[in-house]
């Protein structure tokens, strides 16, 4: 496996486990700090791709752009039961072809 893919799956499996049993807003705040992103839903399992390469870039390997991650999600999603909703441009919305964006991930 590729040095960046390994990297990026061992992010991914830390970061599916940190928003278990956050229960209150201080417990949150801690999460958001640590990984200096926000995570959404009821069940706080929902980053996204954007968010994510800007920590991995910024805390554990710089070489890692969100288009690189962006073309490994969907290969590697299903290794670590993830899910993803393509996200697209606005200005795309009317064309036939549009290309994601940006994603969200479904931690669980």
């Amino acid at each position: 496996m590729d040095n960046k893919i390994k990297t990026i799956v061992d992010a991914l499996q830390e970061i599916k486990t940190a928003p278990i049993g956050i229960k209150t807003e201080s417990e949150y705040k801690d999460l958001t700090n640590k990984y200096n992103m926000m995570f959404l839903g009821s069940k706080f399992n929902v980053i996204t791709s954007l968010e994510l390469s800007h920590y991995l870039r910024e805390n554990i390997d710089s070489s890692i752009s969100h288009e690189f991650l962006m073309s490994v999600l969907p290969k590697i999603k299903d290794d670590l039961s993830l899910e993803l909703e393509a996200q697209i441009l606005l200005e795309d919305i009317e064309k036939t072809e549009r290309k994601t964006a940006n994603y969200l991930i479904y931690l669980f």
